[in-house]
């Protein structure tokens, strides 16, 4: 639930995601963790 509170208010910071690999900038998203939720995320 954390991390998608992160997402949240991150999205609320700085709108859409422009590119899937703004999700690494999200404070708690590692490598391990972009690479389960990289292909949950859509870029129009």
């Amino acid at each position: 639930m954390v991390t998608a509170q992160r997402i949240v208010e991150f999205r609320t910071r700085h709108g859409r995601f422009t590119d899937v690999a703004q999700l690494r900038q999200i404070e708690g998203i590692g490598p391990a963790r972009f690479a389960k939720l990289k292909d949950l995320v859509t870029v129009d």
